[in-house]
């Protein structure tokens, strides 16, 4: 399959779709088949990842990771604490298959993984219904003209403050040095929303295929207020 693009709207490959955004004007008269495929896809990964968010549990608090790619992270931390429940989502279908058949054969009753996009999947989340959230090694979009589609950006940012509990961690880790610094200035130009905290508490994890690549690794982790 080819790359299907819609002036920046959506991008759909075979990996999976990826959102640029998850509202859309009404439907007009001569609206483009592109974007009509779009809206309805939209549509259906709307009732999907409502449904998904809805059948979540409450009893033990929530961790998401944003981009679990193959699940290797997230199933090394989620096996060494039942006390909480990890959720990993990727927009990439193979990932996700790789990673759900990785959670069935080390059977970790306290995780899942799911096909859906970041900020369709938190604009679903309840105020304040998670713990921790981990966006690890996001795609950089190095060029100059692409940076208006990194994830770690305003929007995004609010979302995730939204649905932490106060407290909560929001934890980011690049390999792109001018990325990182990116994150820290918004963080430090919203001192009312964030604070910093320690790096220690990152958990010991198993080391992620990104991680194992880069050549320098540079990690945030702040405590909504």
């Amino acid at each position: 399959m080819g790359k299907l693009v819609f002036k920046g709207v959506f991008e759909l490959d075979s990996t999976g779709m990826k959102m640029n955004t998850i509202e859309l004007p009404p439907p007009a008269p001569g609206e483009p088949e592109s974007l009509q495929f779009y809206r309805k896809l939209l549509d259906e990964r709307k009732v999907e990842t409502a449904k998904i968010v809805e059948s979540l549990p409450d009893s033990r608090p929530l961790v998401l990771e944003i981009g679990c790619g193959h699940g290797h992270f997230l199933a090394s931390v989620a096996a060494k604490d039942p006390n909480r429940y990890y959720v990993g989502i990727d927009v990439a279908q193979g990932r996700i298959q790789r990673a759900k058949r990785k959670s069935t054969l080390l059977k970790i009753p306290n995780l899942e993984f799911h096909l859906a996009d970041a900020r369709l999947f938190l604009s679903f989340l309840n105020p304040r219904q998670l713990s921790q959230i981990f966006v690890l090694f996001p795609d950089p979009f190095p060029k100059e003209r692409q940076k208006k589609h990194r994830l770690m950006q305003d929007e995004f940012l609010l979302s995730c403050h939204r649905v932490l509990n106060t407290g909560g961690n929001l934890f980011f880790r690049s390999d792109v040095f001018a990325y990182f610094q990116e994150v820290l200035v918004w963080m430090k130009q919203h001192p009312h929303l964030f604070e910093p905290v320690s790096s220690e508490i990152w958990p010991d994890a198993e080391t992620t295929v990104f991680e194992k690549r880069a050549e320098n690794v540079h990690s945030l982790v702040f405590a909504k207020k």
